[in-house]
C-alpha cells in the first residue's frame, strides 16, 4: 500500500508549481483531485500537444482526477472591465494584485485563514522555512540532513519527503568564482 493511500488532496492549482506539489502527493497512492474552472487549467494549452492534448499539462496531472467546478461570483470582479476574464485578469495582473492586497492589507494571517475556513475553502498557514526545520514530524522522518557548503560552512537542508535520509549523497556545486576557504 502506497504511504497516502486514504487521503484525499483538492487541488484548485494551475500551472506549475502546485500541480507539480499535487502530483508528489499523487505519486505517493494521495486521491488527488484538480479542481479547473469552466475554462479549464492554462496549461491546457502549452505545447508540445500530441492528439491535441498537452503534454505538460498530462506530465504533471497523472495520477489524478479533474473536476469542473465555478467557484467564482462573476459579478464581483465583472463590474471592472478589466477583471471580466480570465484573461483579461492574467493582463491585469498589477491592479488586480493592488486591489486584492487593499482588501486583505488590515487583516492578519489568522484573520485571513478564519475567512476562508467560514467559506469552507481548506486552508492552512504557511510555515516559515525555521518552523519547517523545527517542525516535530519533519525531525521524526528524518527529513532535515546537514548539508555541508562550498567553502566548508555547513547548514541543515530540508530534503524531498519521497526520498530517504540518506539521499543526500552530494554536496552543493562549487561555482568556479567563489574562492576556496583553508
Amino acid at each position: 500500500m502506497q504511504p497516502l493511500h486514504g487521503i484525499r488532496v483538492i487541488e484548485f492549482c494551475q500551472i506549475a508549481a502546485g500541480p507539480f506539489a499535487a502530483m508528489l502527493l499523487a505519486d505517493q497512492g494521495a486521491d488527488v483531485i484538480n479542481v479547473e474552472s469552466p475554462e479549464g487549467d492554462g496549461m491546457r494549452g502549452w505545447p508540445p500537444h500530441r492528439g491535441g492534448y498537452s503534454e505538460n499539462f498530462a506530465s504533471l496531472n497523472r495520477n489524478k482526477r479533474s473536476v469542473v467546478l465555478d467557484l467564482k461570483d462573476p459579478a464581483e470582479l465583472a463590474a471592472d472591465a478589466r477583471f471580466a476574464s480570465t484573461a483579461l485578469r492574467a493582463q491585469n495582473q498589477v491592479a488586480l494584485k493592488d486591489l486584492l492586497e487593499a482588501q486583505f492589507a488590515g487583516l492578519t494571517a489568522a484573520e485571513c485563514l478564519a475567512i476562508m475556513r467560514k467559506q469552507a475553502v481548506p486552508c492552512a498557514p504557511i510555515n516559515r522555512y525555521s518552523e519547517a526545520l523545527a517542525d516535530p514530524w519533519v525531525a521524526h522522518y528524518g527529513w532535515v540532513q546537514p548539508l555541508e557548503l562550498p567553502g566548508r560552512a555547513s547548514t541543515r537542508s530540508f530534503l524531498s519527503p519521497l526520498g530517504r535520509p540518506d539521499a543526500l549523497r552530494r554536496r552543493s556545486p562549487r561555482s568556479a568564482s567563489i574562492p576556496r576557504k583553508s
